[in-house]
C-alpha cells in the first residue's frame, strides 16, 4: 500500500487547484445557457443582464404552475405560462373546455361556468332529469353548455367577475370586478363592466392597439421579454415598439442564408 503524505502548503495548493477548477467547471456551464441582454440606447451596444434575473423568471413560472395552475386545470384544458390565479370552475360534463392563454391575471373570487346552463327554451326549466335520474336520464339536453371558455394573452380578470360558457375574450382586455360576461368580448384591449357586462372604452388608441397585437410579447423568448419588462411596465409605447423593431432587425441578421 502506498501512503501519500503532502505538507501543509502542498495540500492547500492542491485544494485551491480543484477550487479553481470546480469555478471554471460552473463558468463553463453558465456560458452554455442563454444570457439575458438589452440594448443600450445611447450607443445601441448590447448589455448583458445578470443571470439571476433569467433564474427568478423560470423559478416564478414554475411556482405558478405547481402551486396555482395544477389547482384547477383538466386534462382537456389549456392554461399559458405564467397565467396566476385559481379560479372557481364548474362543470358537469357538458366537454366544454377552458383555454387561457399566457401572462394572465386571474383575482380572487373569479368563477367560470363551462356548462349548467338551464333550458330556457322549454317548458319549464326544472332539470328533472337530474334529479330523478333512474326515471328519466333519458331525456337528453340538461344541463347545456354554450361551448368553450377561451381567454386570451395579457389579460386581467377582476376580483368575484363570473364568466359564462361560451364566451372568448381577445387579448389584454380587462374584466372590471364583479363583471358577469355573458358574451363574447372579440376586440383586443377593451374594458368591461357591469351586470350583464358592457363594453366600457378601449384601452389604448387604434395604432397602439395594432402594435401590441402585432408585437405579440408574450410570445417572445424568456430573455427578450425580462429585458423589455421596464418597458412592458411603463406607458411608453413608442419605446417598446423601437424594442420589436429591433428585436426583428436582429433576427434577420442572424438568420442563416440559404446555401446555393
Amino acid at each position: 500500500m502506498h501512503r501519500f503524505c503532502f505538507t501543509i502548503s502542498e495540500t492547500k495548493a492542491i485544494l485551491l487547484s480543484i477550487f479553481a477548477e470546480l469555478l471554471l467547471g460552473i463558468a463553463a456551464i453558465r456560458a452554455a445557457l442563454p444570457v439575458p441582454y438589452s440594448i443600450n440606447k445611447k450607443n445601441g451596444k448590447i448589455n448583458m443582464t445578470n443571470f439571476h434575473v433569467l433564474e427568478e423568471f423560470q423559478r416564478v413560472r414554475e411556482h405558478i404552475r405547481e402551486t396555482q395552475q395544477k389547482e384547477y386545470i383538466r386534462l382537456e384544458d389549456e392554461i399559458g405560462v405564467f397565467s396566476y390565479g385559481i379560479p372557481k370552475v364548474y362543470s358537469w360534463g357538458e366537454n366544454a373546455r377552458l383555454i387561457i392563454g399566457k401572462f394572465c391575471s386571474i383575482a380572487s373570487g373569479v368563477s367560470i361556468f363551462l356548462g349548467g346552463n338551464h333550458r330556457v327554451d322549454w317548458n319549464s326549466t326544472y332539470p328533472f332529469n337530474t334529479l330523478m335520474p333512474e326515471s328519466f336520464s333519458y331525456i337528453m339536453g340538461h344541463p347545456s353548455s354554450k361551448g368553450d371558455v377561451v381567454i386570451g394573452n395579457d389579460v386581467w380578470i377582476g376580483s368575484d367577475s363570473k364568466i359564462m360558457s361560451g364566451v372568448a375574450i381577445a387579448d389584454g382586455c380587462i374584466v372590471g370586478a364583479n363583471a358577469l360576461v355573458t358574451q363574447s368580448v372579440l376586440k383586443p384591449y377593451t374594458v368591461v363592466g357591469g351586470v350583464p357586462a358592457k363594453i366600457i372604452k378601449r384601452r389604448f388608441s387604434s395604432i397602439a392597439i395594432r402594435r401590441l397585437c402585432k408585437m405579440q410579447w408574450w410570445n417572445w423568448k424568456d430573455n427578450d421579454i425580462i429585458t423589455a419588462i421596464p418597458l412592458l411596465q411603463s406607458n411608453d409605447m413608442d419605446g417598446l415598439w423601437r424594442y420589436y423593431i429591433e428585436l426583428k432587425r436582429r433576427e434577420s441578421t442572424s438568420s442563416p442564408t440559404d446555401l446555393p
